[in-house]
C-alpha cells in the first residue's frame, strides 16, 4: 500500500487473492488486491 500513498490507518481490510494480507505482503504478477476502508455509522 505504500506505493499507493495509502496510510495503514485508512484500511480496515486488505485482501490478496481473497485472503487476508498484511502490510508487508509481497504482490506477484496476476494477484488481485482488495482494499476496504473502515466503515462508521450508528
Amino acid at each position: 500500500i505504500q506505493p499507493l500513498n495509502i496510510k495503514p490507518e485508512e484500511l480496515a481490510i486488505c485482501l490478496r487473492n481473497g485472503k487476508d494480507a498484511k502490510e508487508d505482503t509481497v504482490l506477484n504478477d496476476g494477484d488481485t488486491l482488495a482494499l476496504f476502508p473502515p466503515v462508521g455509522g450508528g
